[in-house]
């Protein structure tokens, strides 16, 4: 409210800030921590269901970094550049999506929110076991308040990309969307590894 530096805050906040690269850290450690929990001794369908979830949040990680190129600094190549917006190597800038990847960003985090709430009811009725698809694909309550503030901040990231203004909200804040997400993602992820390695454990014993 009280910001005097907006163009120190926006670079503190935007593409390549400690912001994208917590996210991406998140991202990539929830991505290891669902392999991980894959190779345990579960049903055939939920380490199917693991090691897809797994690869989904290794390409979400790697787009935070457009796929190394935010270390390395190389440049896209021609065929990149004429369908990606910002001239990065990653999917979300494509032409085709970028216009449209807030509103689908936005889907995404309000889904995980309503799924969050979902497998808070179950889990509070005890109608979830654990490592079923339903423990899976329901993340746990707690992540929910995480996923709702992903879903506000990119609310109002959509309603700015088109033309309505909304107060104490600047684009760039995306990425502490994003952020939110990701870290909702990553609780949910160290929950899954804990609770699907105990039942392997106790049948070695």
């Amino acid at each position: 409210i009280q910001l005097n530096d907006l163009d120190g805050y926006i670079r503190r906040m935007g593409e390549g800030s400690l912001v994208e690269w917590l996210s991406f850290l998140s991202f990539l450690f929830s991505s290891y921590l669902l392999l991980k929990a894959s190779s345990n001794d579960l049903k055939k369908q939920d380490r199917i269901i693991l090691k897809i979830g797994s690869i989904i949040l290794f390409i979400f990680s790697m787009e935070e970094i457009s796929w190394g190129q935010m270390i390395f600094n190389w440049r896209s190549p021609n065929l990149m550049n004429t369908i990606n917006r910002q001239n990065e190597t990653n999917l979300h800038n494509i032409i085709f999506i970028h216009d449209k990847s807030w509103i689908i960003l936005l889907c995404i985090f309000f889904t995980t929110f309503i799924l969050s709430l979902i497998g808070f009811f179950l889990r509070r009725k005890q109608q979830i076991k654990i490592g079923s698809i339903s423990d899976i694909l329901l993340p746990l309550g707690c992540c929910s308040s995480y996923f709702a503030c992903a879903s506000l901040i990119y609310f109002g990231v959509v309603l700015l990309k088109s033309g309505v203004y909304v107060p104490f909200l600047h684009t760039r804040e995306q990425e502490m969307g994003e952020l939110f997400f990701a870290i909702g993602l990553f609780i949910h992820s160290c929950y899954l590894f804990i609770n699907c390695e105990i039942p392997y454990k106790l049948k070695e014993y």
